[in-house]
């Protein structure tokens, strides 16, 4: 039988293993690059699955990324800045376009619409 000092650190660490799960299991994370053209869009298969895209901006640089989705269906986006001194007025935009989506205004490529919608925070 275990006990005293050894069972508090099996304890700590099955805790540790436990939270190293759930953090894990928060997000999954993918790493991108070379996605500045339509043609090389990173296909997002599974839009319900949360998932981190990790890259790099250049000054304006856009990159593209695809997936399908059936009418009624949600997605939740959000790009994230380092908060640093020299990013501090970068505000980048994401834009969503497609066949059935509203017309608001916005360029959008060639046979197909695009809108907009701002959640401040």
């Amino acid at each position: 039988m275990i006990s005293g000092p050894r069972l508090r650190r099996l304890g700590w660490l099955a805790s540790v293993v436990v939270a190293l799960g759930l953090v894990a299991s928060a997000h999954y994370p993918v790493f991108v690059d070379d996605i500045d053209d339509v043609g090389r869009a990173h296909v997002i298969e599974d839009i319900a699955r949360s998932q981190a895209f990790y890259g790099r901006l250049e000054p304006d640089q856009v990159d593209f990324y695809r997936f399908e989705a059936e009418a009624g269906e949600s997605i939740s986006l959000e790009a994230l800045v380092p908060k640093t001194d020299d990013l501090r007025s970068f505000r980048p935009a994401i834009t969503i376009s497609g066949p059935g989506l509203p017309d608001d205004g916005m360029r959008a490529p060639a046979g197909a619409a695009a809108t907009s919608h701002y959640e401040g925070l």
